[in-house]
Parts: structure tokens; C-alpha cells; sequence
């Protein structure tokens, strides 16, 4: 969808008055005029020329306005893992924690989030799943926040013109121009190397689980990864449930994907395994998941050196780029963490930490 951001002139001292939900009134006056922007379910919303403070409704949203405007931040929808948090300032993990918001559940604390006097909500998601009454529900959220809710395109392919979007409502053209031109090269690396001559397209079984047994489905969010680089899902379309062993046997993929290291170990230890071709043949792929999986969940900017990463382990002659390079720069970029090489390498390896 393509976004257009209208900028209207107006006189600092203006007064903008939001009537809410529940009757009451805010009055704010924005120091640096205002804006128009169209979010990615058309929706027109006006909010600050330059805004200050800003919130993410959802762990998708929250790494994304981190990458791009860590220093607008004022709370969090959830609290980092153990894990991640080493990768990331103390300033921004200590942030308040005030829950998330989605069509089918809400734990926002709405009077944290009030009080924080953010301008703007963020929620990024994929547009083509949010038919029905998302313009309706964002509206409420709006009156009920009481602040100006953005909903934004999460698609993994759209992720240079997401940044753009956001650089231009955040007004943060230099950061969100980096950022557009590392996942601009990310993508159409991918297209490009798909659209090579490829004897035999690879076919992989995908679990984004602890159960290994759980796969992600060719219809689901998480298989865009395998799409952008040329990889047919052996999950058919619109698999439901758990997949036996067996039935992963009869699927015979050519690689089994994994983004669990306890999924991992259960596949490539237990002998029932063994049935499926992949695992025999030790085509098991343990996929880095330092500070976040480089495939899996929470299906947000985490997944672009996945590209890199899963175009290599598949297609290795259609991608020749150095990974420890292409990790280096995406950790430099998206969170602003300087890896040494050999962090780098033993992030790409996972598989070499639980041997």
C-alpha cells in the first residue's frame, strides 16, 4: 500500500481538542505543528510534525521503534527475556513494562500508558489478516489511550518501505534511511537470487515450537521466510494441529528447520527421528536465536538475517555473502550493538553451543 504523508502547516500555539470514549476531553498543544499520515488499513491520523514520546502496542512493534528511535521510547508492551536484554541498553530494558493489545487479547495498562504522555501508539501487523472491524477496534484503542493509534504493514518483503514510513512519522529521515537501504539490499537479494536458474527447489519442515512436532503451516505468517528465499513449505496449506513423525516422513522434506534448541535436541538424539530422511542424513538446522530467532517468533525486524542466514544453509550457491559479516551489520544497525567476529560466529551456530 503506498503511504503518503501530507504535512499541514499550522501555528504552534494551536489547540487541538480529542473528545474520548468516555466523554471527557484532551487538550494538547503541539510544539512543532502537525501532520497528516494514512497507516497501512487507510486510515487518516493526525499527530505531531516531530513527536517526542511514542509507544508499541505489541513484541513485534516495540523491536522495530526501538531500531529506529530507541530515545522516543517510554515504556514497553513486554519485558525483555534474560537472554535479549544483554543485547540492549539498561535504559531501554528498565523502561516500564505496559502491556500489549491485539484483536484477540489486551492486557494494556491504560492508565501507565496515559500518564506516560506518549503522542503516538504503534502497531505493526500484516494488513492482509486484519479485515473486518480493525478500523473500528484502532478507533476505540484511540479514544481509550488517548493518543493517535498507527497501524503499520509488518510484512517481512515491505520492511524498507515500513522503515520509511515510520522514519517519516517519526522524523527521522537519516536513521530510517539506513535502516530502508540494509533491509532494501536484504530483500531484493532474496528476489533476485530466487529468480535464478535453481535445478531443484529445496522443501523444508518448519517448527517454531519446543515441540518439534508442531510445525508452521505454508498459509502461516512464519513461512514467509521460506518464500523469500525460494523454499517450498512441506506443510501443506492450511495444515492444522501436530504432525506425527510419520506423517513428517511421508512429507519428506529436504530440510528439517528449527528454532528451538529443545526441538533440536529431541530430533537429532531421539531414534524415532530416524524415519525421516533429513534427520538421518543430519539435514537438521538449528536457526541462531541470539537476542531473537533469525526465523521465528516474534516475526519482526529479528527475521531480516534470517534471509542471509536461510538463503546459505539452502541455496549456498546462490548466496555467497559473507554471514558473519552480514551479522555484524544487521546487529550494528537494527540494535545498535558492535559484535566482535567470533560473537557473531557463535551466534550463527547455536547447534555448536549445546554439543
Amino acid at each position: 500500500m503506498k503511504r503518503k504523508i501530507a504535512l499541514i502547516a499550522l501555528l504552534a500555539l494551536l489547540m487541538t481538542t480529542f473528545a474520548f470514549a468516555d466523554g471527557t476531553k484532551e487538550t494538547w498543544t503541539p510544539s512543532g505543528g502537525e501532520k497528516t499520515v494514512t497507516d497501512a488499513i487507510g486510515r487518516s491520523i493526525t499527530v505531531p510534525a516531530s513527536p517526542k514520546a511514542i509507544y508499541p502496542l505489541d513484541e513485534v512493534t516495540q523491536l522495530y521503534l526501538y531500531a529506529i528511535a530507541p530515545e522516543k521510547m517510554v515504556g514497553l508492551a513486554k519485558e525483555f527475556s534474560d537472554e535479549a536484554e544483554v543485547y540492549f541498553p539498561k535504559s531501554f530494558t528498565t523502561l516500564p513494562e505496559m502491556g500489549s493489545w491485539s484483536i484477540k487479547e489486551n492486557d494494556l495498562d491504560v492508565d501507565k500508558i496515559i500518564a506516560s504522555k506518549a503522542e503516538i501508539a504503534f502497531l505493526i501487523g500484516e494488513p492482509e489478516d486484519s479485515k473486518g472491524n480493525l478500523t473500528k477496534r484502532l478507533d476505540e484503542l484511540q479514544s481509550i489511550i488517548r493518543m493517535p493509534v498507527i497501524y503499520v504493514d509488518g510484512n517481512l518483503g515491505n520492511i524498507p518501505n515500513t522503515m520509511t514510513f515510520l522514519a517519516e512519522v517519526l522524523d527521522m529521515p537519516e536513521k530510517g534511511k539506513e535502516l530502508h537501504d540494509w533491509a532494501y539490499e536484504a530483500i531484493t537479494t532474496a528476489y533476485s537470487s530466487r529468480a535464478a536458474e535453481v535445478e531443484d527447489t529445496k522443501t523444508v519442515y518448519f517448527s517454531d515450537d519446543d515441540d518439534p512436532n508442531e510445525p508452521v503451516a505454508s498459509d502461516s505468517y512464519g513461512s514467509l521466510v521460506l518464500d523469500l528465499v525460494g523454499a517450498a513449505n512441506a506443510v501443506p496449506y492450511g495444515f492444522k494441529g501436530e504432525a506425527s513423525v510419520n506423517q513428517i516422513a511421508e512429507w519428506n522434506p529436504t530440510f528439517i528447520l528449527l528454532s528451538d534448541e529443545d526441538a533440536y535436541e529431541e530430533v537429532t538424539t531421539d531414534p524415532k527421528w530416524q524415519s525421516v530422511p533429513a534427520v538421518k542424513e543430519n539435514r537438521v538446522i538449528l536457526a541462531p536465536d541470539t537476542p531473537y530467532s533469525f526465523v521465528g517468533e516474534p516475526y519482526s525486524i529479528n527475521r531480516l538475517p534470517g534471509i542471509y542466514y536461510l538463503g546459505a544453509k539452502l541455496y549456498p550457491e546462490l548466496w555467497p555473502q559473507d554471514l558473519i559479516t552480514k551479522t555484524d551489520e544487521f546487529f550494528r544497525v537494527f540494535y545498535n550493538v558492535i559484535l566482535m567476529d567470533q560473537e557473531a560466529k557463535a551466534i550463527l551456530n547455536p547447534d555448536e553451543n549445546i554439543k
